[in-house]
C-alpha cells in the first residue's frame, strides 16, 4: 500500500493490484475484498500481522470490512488497478482476490490470492491556500493555510516594498 495523489493533488491511500494479463475492470467487481485486521495479533501478541497465513476465516468474520473504490483507468482493461481506501494509518489490512477472474486472453485465476499489508501514513504537509504567496497591501490581510498531520505551523511574514519587485 502506498500514498498516491488524486487529480486534485490530495493524497489517497492506494493498493496496487498487478496482473500478468489485462483484465476488465468489471471483472473485479465482487471478486476483490479487504478487511481491517484487529490491532493486535492474538496468536503471538505482535503489534502487526506479518503474513496472510496468520489470518483465518473466523478472524475475517470478526474483522471490519474495508470499503474501497477501484481507481479509474485509461482503458476498460488494464493489467494494473488501484484500490483507493481510507484506513487508520499503520493499521493492518487483509486483501483477498477471489479465484475465477478471467483475463482478456481467456486465462482464469486458478486460486484465490491473499495478502496482508499496512495502511500507509499520510504525508505531513502545510501549504498556502490559493494562488501565490503574497498578502494584499490593503484590505483583508489574512493568510489561509491548509495543514495535514502537523500540530503547529510557524509563519514568517516580511514586508516587500514596491521597488523590490521585478516584473
Amino acid at each position: 500500500a502506498t500514498i498516491i495523489p488524486d487529480a486534485k493533488k490530495e493524497p489517497e491511500q492506494t493498493i496496487t493490484l498487478a496482473f500478468t494479463d489485462t483484465v476488465k475492470k468489471k471483472n473485479l467487481d465482487g471478486n476483490v475484498k479487504a478487511w481491517l485486521l484487529p490491532l493486535k495479533n492474538p496468536e503471538n501478541e505482535d503489534e502487526h500481522w506479518m503474513s496472510q497465513n496468520e489470518v483465518n476465516q473466523d478472524l475475517l468474520e470478526k474483522s471490519e470490512e474495508l470499503s474501497f473504490r477501484i481507481a479509474e483507468t485509461l482503458e476498460e482493461s488494464s493489467d494494473r488497478f488501484g484500490l483507493v481506501f481510507d484506513a487508520p494509518e499503520e493499521r493492518d489490512i487483509y486483501v483477498r482476490i477471489e479465484q475465477g477472474i478471467k483475463s482478456d486472453s481467456g486465462y482464469e485465476l486458478a486460486k484465490k490470492t491473499d495478502a496482508v499489508m499496512r495502511a500507509p501514513i499520510y504525508p505531513k504537509e502545510a501549504k498556502i491556500v490559493g494562488q501565490g504567496g503574497f498578502m494584499a497591501a490593503s484590505g483583508s490581510r489574512t493568510l489561509s493555510i491548509q495543514a495535514r498531520g502537523i500540530d503547529a505551523v510557524k509563519v514568517f511574514v516580511r514586508r516587500l516594498l514596491p521597488d523590490q519587485l521585478q516584473h
